[in-house]
Formats: C-alpha cells, structure tokens, sequence
C-alpha cells in the first residue's frame, strides 16, 4: 500500500510594497458641491487644487454636484470649489486610492 501524502495550504504572506509600487501610488478626488441655503446640488461649479503637489489641476461639478479629479499625486493640498461670487477652501491630505471631499458654497 502507497501512502497518499496529505495536501497542505500554504500560507502566503502579505508581500511588502516596493519603493517602485509606492512611489505609482495615485489618489482620486471626488465629492459633491452643494447649496448652502437649499442644499441642492450646483452644476458646473469650479473645483480646483490651488495649493501642493497637484497645483493647477482643475475640473467642474456635474448636474448633480458631483466632481472627480484623477491620477492626483499623493500629499497635503488645498483645494477650492467657487461659483460665481461664492467659494469654499478645504485642506486635505491625499492618500492613495479614493479620497472624498464635499463642499457647501
């Protein structure tokens, strides 16, 4: 008689991330632009990075309030949404993967 060996599970360890994967790391920016008054969502607001590592990157809100900033570089940044003579600043640190950021104006 052969003995049948019996199957085992390898654990696999959690593998570190490299400098490489890291430093390829990028964030996304999203959230809704509102009324302050009605809390009703503006469309075409501004929203825009006017401080840190993003500088400059700019995009405007949708029907439903709703931006999005890809590809955003991983850090501090100030950033600013504004419609007509209405705006808001925020501060917030981007870190890697979804970052959520609403405004009232």
């Amino acid at each position: 008689m052969t003995k049948r060996r019996k199957k085992t599970t390898r654990s696999r360890k959690p593998t570190k991330q490299s400098a490489r994967s890291r430093a390829a790391a990028t964030a996304i920016l999203v959230g809704i632009v509102q009324d302050a008054t009605t809390r009703l969502p503006i469309n075409h607001a501004m929203v825009k990075i006017v401080g840190g590592s993003n500088f400059g990157r700019t995009t405007f809100t949708n029907a439903v309030g709703l931006y999005v900033l890809k590809n955003l570089k991983l850090g501090r940044n100030l950033i600013e949404a504004s419609k007509a003579a209405r705006f808001q600043e925020k501060d917030k640190t981007l870190v890697a993967g979804l970052n959520i950021l609403n405004f009232v104006l």
